[in-house]
């Protein structure tokens, strides 16, 4: 398992030195809480590593900015934010994938059925073309 800069090792210590000073009771307690932080820094690092990967920060970044305009009750005004970055990154088959595969959710969302279709010939079209090549 990858750790986190050597934390998870120095929970462990924390945890065996803890567990000979307190009852069975707060020791069980103890180790439930250093298991979670265990957990949480392992999904911290795998989100740093997903990150750090350009395709992945683009679909993190794009539903980010879906899931501020979802929450406002706004889905919809988050469909021209998603068309700009298509425009923005024309030729970038990976991004333009990620985000016409979004627009067709929101499209579908807002009750723009032929739009999300269109989204989704065009993902086709896209892909089928250069998987011929």
């Amino acid at each position: 398992m990858k750790t986190f800069n050597g934390t998870k090792a120095w929970l462990t210590i924390v945890a065996v030195t803890g567990f000979l000073m307190v009852s069975p009771v707060q020791a069980q307690e103890d180790q439930k809480f250093l298991d979670t932080m265990v957990k949480y820094l392992e999904i911290t690092d795998r989100y740093v590593t997903l990150a750090s990967e350009p395709a992945a920060a683009v679909f993190f970044a794009m539903e980010g900015i879906v899931e501020l305009y979802e929450q406002r009750g706004e889905t919809a005004q988050a469909i021209p934010h998603l068309e700009r970055l298509l425009e923005q990154n024309a030729g970038n088959p990976v991004v333009e994938n990620i985000v016409r595969f979004k627009l067709r959710d929101l499209y579908r969302d807002t009750g723009q059925g032929n739009k999300a279709l269109a989204q989704l010939d065009r993902i086709f079209a896209e892909n089928a073309r250069a998987a011929r090549q």
